[in-house]
């Protein structure tokens, strides 16, 4: 006895087999090469998006550190509220599945005016965008805005206040880096 169709089942399986190679294919090189060539901030800013994107869609896991979570008496100068967001994923390119912080995002807020600070990493976990907005909660105070854009720990472009500037006191931008490797340093441990 023939089976007309087996022919055809063996060419839908040889299909099937392709196609779900292909696709997993394409998602395992999705994952890795997501980065692209992040030594331009332009790509940096695409990545920070995307980063920001998979952390509204909840794609990544949370670790939160928070002080006075309650609000409790913020209206009396010595009081404040203050937390720590740290937003990570497994490394899937290895075998050992290591956390990969993707970003860190912390917010304080102390006498009427709340800090933002946003700080977003490659997949080698270097800090690659920065991002500050001190805010007052008056209208008639201006909120004070800084970008920094690094490639290889070095600054490649900074805009304050919606205007690009050539440099920052070198100080500021190693305080920064260094509240940087304090807060991944406190997510490691």
């Amino acid at each position: 006895m023939q089976y007309p169709l087996l022919p055809y089942f063996y060419s839908f399986r040889l299909f099937l087999f392709f196609s779900l190679f292909f696709y997993f294919l394409q998602i395992k090189t999705s994952q890795i090469f997501a980065q692209k060539n992040l030594s331009d901030w332009k790509e940096i800013e695409k990545h920070q998006r995307f980063v920001m994107n998979q952390i509204e869609k909840k794609e990544y896991f949370l670790n939160e550190y928070k002080v006075n979570a309650n609000r409790f008496a913020l209206h009396q100068p010595i009081f404040f509220q203050y937390f720590e967001r740290y937003f990570y994923t497994f490394d899937q390119r290895n075998a050992s599945k290591n956390t990969l912080l993707k970003a860190i995002i912390s917010r304080r807020e102390h006498n009427k005016i709340n800090f933002y600070r946003e700080y977003v990493l490659d997949n080698e976990g270097n800090l690659i965008y920065y991002y500050e907005q001190e805010q007052p909660e008056t209208a008639s105070l201006a909120t004070k805005k800084l970008k920094i854009y690094f490639f290889n720990q070095k600054n490649i472009k900074i805009i304050k206040n919606d205007k690009e500037v050539s440099a920052l006191p070198e100080k500021e931008i190693a305080e920064k880096l260094a509240n940087f490797e304090l807060l991944k340093a406190k997510f490691k441990q």
